[in-house]
């Protein structure tokens, strides 16, 4: 059980790191596709954490919500790099599409090393982020081809 909670912490830990990041970075978005597309997606990961820290509960636990020690300096180099793209709102989009992809890799490995109690629960979540992530990615195609058509 230890094990378990402890591979759940890890990855509330990561879903909340990315739900502040698209939360922050939502803002920056002058366009309202993206923009709801993002609080979406962070709606998504508040509901996923929520039933995995019930879980933790369930262990005799608290989970941590503040998301990983990295968020501040990954908003900071997206912020940065967006500053010196040519187009920075797909250049914000791309990093929440790297993101995200960052948090299916994470299920990913939860489910190669974790407990058989919990996988079909991930399992299912995980359907729910690669389908946030490949909305995520159809939004990066339809920007891209927007800034081709006026290039």
């Amino acid at each position: 059980m230890n094990r378990e909670i402890t591979a759940l912490q890890n990855l509330i830990s990561e879903i909340d790191d990315a739900r502040i990041f698209f939360r922050e970075i939502a803002g920056r978005f002058n366009q309202p596709f993206p923009k709801r597309l993002l609080a979406r997606v962070a709606q998504t990961h508040v509901a996923i954490a929520e039933d995995l820290a019930d879980r933790v509960r369930a262990g005799g636990e608290e989970p941590a919500r503040t998301g990983g020690k990295w968020r501040g300096l990954r908003l900071r180099y997206a912020d940065l790099h967006a500053r010196f793209a040519l187009d920075p709102e797909l250049d914000r989009m791309l990093s929440a599409e790297r993101r995200e992809a960052r948090v299916v890799r994470c299920f990913d490995d939860a489910l190669l090393h974790g407990d058989v109690r919990i996988r079909r629960r991930l399992q299912l979540h995980k359907r729910e982020l690669e389908r946030a992530h490949n909305e995520i990615g159809l939004m990066v195609h339809a920007m891209t081809g927007a800034r081709q058509a006026h290039a």
